[in-house]
């Protein structure tokens, strides 16, 4: 039980200040930082293998991007995961996917999405792949490490399949820059970047790489007045509490009609505590104990550790970012979500390997959550964020 994890990010922290010419700091990182910064880079192969696994197994419907992102050099047979991963790598998936399926299909007209720390995520290719979803979507942006978004557009460029998606056939079709680490179609723009400096580089500091940089090139591929989807896959609970509110507050600021959609994992467990410092449950200490003892820090995942310390975050800044709009929020742990499956779908997973750990899946699955949080953008609201933006 101890070393189990779904909370392992693929990438979900960017770049150490002033390293790889990206996150425009003139001093250095510490060593400190850039040794957690070297233990996030190194995991972002495991949410891939982890929905891998789980699609080979039968938890998850079979798609065909996915496999084009992995390593080469990656040993085969790509490892099997326990039958309590596939099932929480399952019900991550299918909730996230359900939450981005809706964030598309309601309402009319177009929509743009911003993945954070997107690491070897396919989804802009699996939206694609569906036509109801694919003429929903009007632009499609990832930010990450350089090191990660370099890998990623040399794996797109060596495949066809995921070239003919973003229009890469063509001479025009793909743009890639900055050393290879940004890439440029009509619809989909991955841009290297420090998550925790967005919201608060110097606005002399323009150099290409600059954190200033990224927040021009990111205002210049997206439209302010569209809905936008912010989605944050263990982006939070691995950014310092500050830098989490700075990054939010510098969407809420920018975008009148947003949402936000997170999984992270929370330390506290779900047993109905509501403060944000609930303590650490005896699961949760192990939590952290395990990933630290790989280098992983968690600053926000020790402030944020119920469901609805998230939901509260989103639906404070929210709120405060654009008086006088409406805002919704909601939280869910996994373990709310797999007793919501109806009990056939339940019996279905459960013997697809044979589950017998129920009682340690449900304890698992109680300290990851989905939490969600929606502003209704109205046009008052979002002509007061322009004339703000622009004093």
């Amino acid at each position: 039980m101890s070393g189990l994890s779904l909370g392992v990010p693929r990438s979900r922290r960017a770049a150490a200040p002033g390293s790889d010419g990206v996150a425009g700091s003139s001093s250095a990182p510490s060593s400190s930082t850039f040794a957690s910064d070297q233990a996030v880079r190194a995991t972002d192969s495991d949410a891939l293998l982890s929905r891998l696994s789980a699609m080979r197994a039968g938890y998850l419907p079979s798609e065909s991007f996915s496999a084009h992102f992995v390593p080469m050099g990656t040993p085969q047979p790509l490892p099997r995961r326990p039958p309590i991963i596939n099932i929480g790598t399952a019900l991550r998936c299918r909730r996230l996917d359900e939450c981005v399926e809706r964030f598309l299909s309601e309402g009319e007209g177009k929509k743009q999405i911003v993945s954070l720390g997107a690491g070897s995520d396919a989804r802009f290719w699996r939206i694609q792949a569906e036509e109801k979803l694919d003429v929903r979507l009007a632009r499609y942006v990832e930010l990450d490490f350089p090191q990660l978004t370099r890998a990623k557009i040399e794996r797109i460029a060596r495949s066809e399949p995921l070239r003919k998606r973003v229009g890469g056939t063509g001479p025009q079709g793909m743009r890639v820059e900055q050393n290879g680490s940004a890439l440029h179609t009509s619809r989909l723009h991955i841009l290297p970047c420090d998550l925790r400096q967005i919201a608060t580089a110097p606005p002399s500091s323009l150099d290409e790489g600059s954190a200033s940089h990224i927040s021009e090139s990111l205002l210049s591929v997206l439209d302010a007045s569209l809905p936008t989807l912010l989605l944050a896959e263990c982006v939070l609970a691995y950014l310092p509490s500050a830098s989490s509110q700075a990054l939010l507050q510098w969407f809420a600021q920018r975008f009148g009609k947003l949402e936000v959609l997170a999984y992270d994992m929370c330390i506290g467990g779900d047993a109905g505590a509501t403060a944000a410092g609930t303590a650490p449950s005896r699961f949760g200490q192990v939590m952290l104990s395990n990933l630290g003892a790989r280098g992983l820090d968690l600053p926000g995942a020790r402030g944020l550790t119920t469901p609805e310390a998230y939901a509260g975050l989103f639906e404070r800044t929210l709120s405060a970012c654009a008086e006088g709009d409406s805002t919704q929020s909601e939280a869910q742990s996994l373990k709310h979500v797999w007793s919501a499956l109806p009990a056939e779908e339940r019996v279905r997973l459960s013997r697809l390997e044979g589950l017998d750990e129920v009682e340690e899946l449900e304890m698992l699955l109680s300290h990851y959550c989905v939490s969600w949080a929606k502003r209704s953008g109205t046009p008052a609201a979002q002509e007061a964020l322009e004339e703000r933006a622009a004093e």
